[in-house]
């Protein structure tokens, strides 16, 4: 008898969602009717009828629940409640298994319950949690913890949930190992494709092709990934301005856009939609021997769409590949020593091997396959294998000018071991956006751009309120576009803690705070001897901090790199 296995999956960056569909191949190579869902793409209604249910789930920022998961959780949970409520003799006990993913220091993140909040409602777990840590120099794939309940990495957890699955009796539906399974996510070749024109023709295309998909058309390929573009805010860049030192380090730029009169408060949140660069999506569509202006239908999409917009926009060329990539990938060379080495480098026994290559010099998939040449991937494998590219959020930096949107944004750019400069992909996007015309699509590369603005879930104190503000780097941006909403009205007390490197160098809107009504403590961190941080300035102001305090402050705090501890100078402070 065929086994029913449902993967559900709630992922933010991609991480989860890889581990998801790892989870569905092996389930289906080992003969299992398995299905495989984003979480608010499932009918929850019909959970109570499923035989076996593997949760995975990511933490996203500092432990948030990621997009895909939101809508879900609540109408989940409710469901499942009304049934326990209508037959309570007889509660749901359905099967599950849990994986969770965690972003950046899983020991310091409390994730949102959610194999705790199944056993409430009747889920019967057949397996220990497992859990980790995308910023482990191995990965996901192995983690050490400390809880004996709790499987450390996405291969010993998954080692279980295949012997749960596959039992030592022979199942005779499973598939050998060099038998490749049909693709996850459906894209053909449309029947009326432009022929004869080649990939080194998307240059030539930019002005007219690019710029002719509308934000419209973006929207059928990020739902892909579960994000939506609607509502989309077709924008003009009016300023891409540096500023910081150009002698500093970090290039930080302070980036404004233009636009009809929009609705969002402090806190709120600005996402971007990057693109590949044009010069990449004509490599990558050479080594794949791709038509770069075939047209191609995606299951998700109504209309069809040129190949090298599909790859501009929604694929990842230039992330780290993960342990997957090269599992499947090995399926696509006709070389048997590439293929080997492959196979070697999607091992979890070979996990040095494959951080020495990927992670440590940030190697790219679009570098991997330069390396690889013989690899070729069939164009109905190809959003199997390349991960979707994901959007960008940054803290909007203003609240007075209603028709703008400012951005205070660190440029990422750094060189590895690796003779090519690295960026991220965001980062060499924004820093090719060039002022000036105006359009209504986020494709017309260097002019203009499309975003979203997702709201805060914090509700802010009415300007009455005295208020506590802590923003080192760029995390200053909120607490800008806080500061000008409460300088509108008489507000009271504001108390800006900031920290940078260098007073000449870094000091991010230095000249603004004079003319609102805030008391500011910055910290250099480089401009003495002896290192000054945020946390310093904090605990030599505690007598302030209790006082304003006791009067009913409110501290909201937002940190740039997300490892500073200002939490801990403030609580010591208090």
């Amino acid at each position: 008898m065929t086994r029913s296995l449902l993967i559900l999956y709630g992922s933010e960056t991609g991480n989860a969602q890889d581990c998801a569909e790892t989870v569905f191949r092996i389930a289906r190579r080992l003969g299992c009717d398995a299905r495989l869902s984003a979480m608010d793409r499932y009918p929850f209604i019909r959970i109570v009828d499923e035989n076996l249910v593997v949760f995975v789930a990511s933490t996203t920022g500092q432990g948030a629940v990621p997009a895909n998961m939101k809508a879900p959780c609540s109408s989940t949970i409710l469901i499942l409640e009304i049934l326990v409520l209508v037959a309570p003799q007889q509660p749901p006990r359905r099967p599950a298994a849990c994986l969770e993913i965690r972003h950046l220091w899983p020991r310091r993140l409390q994730l949102y319950k959610l194999e705790q909040r199944l056993s409430q409602l009747g889920a019967q777990s057949i397996l220990p949690r497992g859990e980790g840590d995308d910023q482990h120099p191995h990965g996901l794939a192995v983690f050490d913890h400390s809880d004996s309940r709790v499987d450390g990495g996405f291969v010993p957890w998954l080692d279980k949930l295949k012997a749960f699955i596959h039992p030592d009796t022979p199942i005779p539906d499973a598939l050998p190992p060099d038998a490749i399974l049909p693709p996850i996510h459906s894209i053909s070749v449309h029947s009326d494709s432009i022929m004869g024109l080649h990939s080194d023709s998307i240059m030539g295309l930019q002005s007219d092709s690019i710029m002719g998909l509308h934000s419209d058309s973006i929207m059928g390929l990020h739902s892909l990934d579960s994000h939506s573009m609607e509502g989309s805010i077709p924008v003009v860049v009016v300023q891409n301005m540096r500023i910081t030192a150009k002698d500093h380090w970090q290039d930080v730029r302070h980036i404004i856009f233009k636009s009809h009169p929009l609705d969002f408060d402090p806190g709120d949140v600005a996402v971007i939609y990057p693109l590949n660069p044009p010069p990449d999506v004509s490599l990558f569509c050479q080594l794949q021997r791709y038509n770069a202006t075939t047209m191609v239908s995606v299951s998700s999409y109504p209309h069809p769409i040129p190949l090298h917009h599909l790859i501009a926009c929604h694929l990842d060329i230039h992330s780290i590949p993960r342990r997957s990539f090269f599992n499947l990938a090995s399926y696509f060379t006709t070389n048997p020593t590439h293929q080997q080495k492959l196979v070697q480098l999607s091992s979890p026994e070979n996990s040095d091997d494959l951080y020495d290559y990927t992670s440590r010099p940030r190697r790219t998939i679009l570098e991997v396959l330069a390396d690889f040449p013989d690899i070729r991937i069939p164009l109905e494998y190809l959003l199997d294998v390349i991960p979707p590219l994901h959007p960008r959020h940054f803290s909007i930096a203003n609240s007075t000018e209603k028709t703008e949107i400012h951005l205070a944004a660190a440029i990422v750019r750094y060189k590895t071991i690796l003779w090519k400069e690295r960026w991220g992909v965001c980062s060499r996007y924004l820093d090719s956006l060039i002022i000036g015309t105006c359009h209504t699509t986020r494709l017309t590369l260097g002019t203009t751009i499309s975003i979203d603005i997702e709201k805060s879930w914090v509700k802010l104190p009415d300007s009455k309120t005295p208020m506590v503000l802590i923003g080192p780097g760029t995390g200053i941006a909120p607490m800008r576009s806080l500061i000008q909403s409460r300088s509108q009205n008489p507000a009271a007390e504001t108390i800006l803690f900031f920290g940078c490197r260098n007073k000449e160098k870094d000091f991010l809107f230095r000249d603004e705070w004079k003319y609102h009504n805030v008391v500011l403590f910055p910290a250099f961190s480089r401009d003495q001897k002896n290192k000054e941080y945020v946390q310093h300035v904090i605990t030599r102001q505690h007598q302030l901090i209790r006082d304003i305090v006791r009067r009913g402050a409110w501290e909201f705090g937002e940190n740039a790199t997300g490892r500073s501890s200002l939490s801990v100078g403030y609580s010591r402070a208090c």
